[in-house]
């Protein structure tokens, strides 16, 4: 990705905040961030600069809950990672958690404009779990990326975990994105909720941005991969993707 494209798509980006429900903006929101405190339920919906982002329940999930950790929010500062949405399978109105099922958070966007466009979205549980399952990611269908790590009560949001998509949207359709947790059957974890704690659209990976020096000093190389980032800064043979889910290029 060239420098002029990066600033080129940073100027349209639509960025979301999933924030703790019946809170001050101004206590939970992140700066230059769009503030969502998603309804509990099934289903929500929200317009932003013209694109319309319906955000639903999936797979076994029914329920959508705000959640936080207030002490990251509040003592930490974590207003973007300390707080989000997860997907829930209630019984009868409580929503315990889930060890051992899959669940999934879908985002259907309407209003993209045609064209490629990009998705970061943060992965990070609030709960105080560990051991959380690894997601996978689907785009009308279609899977894109799979064993995406969910970080657990990360310290700083660079310490959060991300996952970045690229898709391309067509004018009058609909783009479906799915988040799913990935559980085989026998298998448990500290948790399978599906995190989301903020959407980026059309900005280039902020860790692409912020690199600590030694990260600057390895040498460049264009990842092969399929769904990866167009060009990432890898060590030898291990793209460091923003789910790094541990890949070797070829």
């Amino acid at each position: 990705m060239t420098t002029t494209m990066i600033f080129a798509i940073s100027a349209v980006a639509q960025k979301i905040d999933f924030d703790m429900a019946n809170r001050q903006p101004s206590e939970v929101t992140a700066d230059g961030y769009t503030s969502w405190m998603v309804a509990q339920g099934t289903t929500d919906s929200k317009t932003v600069d013209g694109i319309t982002i319906t955000i639903s329940a999936s797979g076994n999930a029914n329920m959508l809950r705000s959640q936080w950790s207030k002490n990251d929010v509040k003592t930490r500062g974590l207003k973007l990672t300390g707080d989000g949405v997860a997907a829930f399978i209630s019984d009868n109105g409580n929503t315990p958690n889930i060890t051992d099922k899959s669940v999934a958070i879908t985002l259907t966007v309407a209003g993209l404009p045609s064209g490629r466009h990009t998705l970061q979205a943060y992965h990070n549980g609030v709960n105080g779990y560990s051991h959380l399952a690894p997601l996978s990611i689907r785009v009308n269908g279609q899977l894109v990326k799979r064993g995406v790590k969910q970080s657990e009560n990360a310290s700083t949001q660079e310490k959060a975990a991300q996952s970045y998509i690229s898709f391309d949207a067509e004018d009058g359709k609909n783009t479906v994105i799915t988040y799913a947790s990935e559980v085989t059957e026998g298998e448990t974890f500290g948790s399978s909720l599906v995190y989301l704690n903020a959407l980026i659209f059309d900005q280039a990976y902020t860790a692409t941005q912020a690199q600590s020096p030694s990260r600057r000093r390895r040498q460049p190389f264009r990842c092969r991969q399929r769904h990866c980032h167009p060009v990432m800064d890898c060590t030898i043979g291990h793209c460091q993707t923003p789910s790094d889910s541990g890949h070797t290029t070829r």
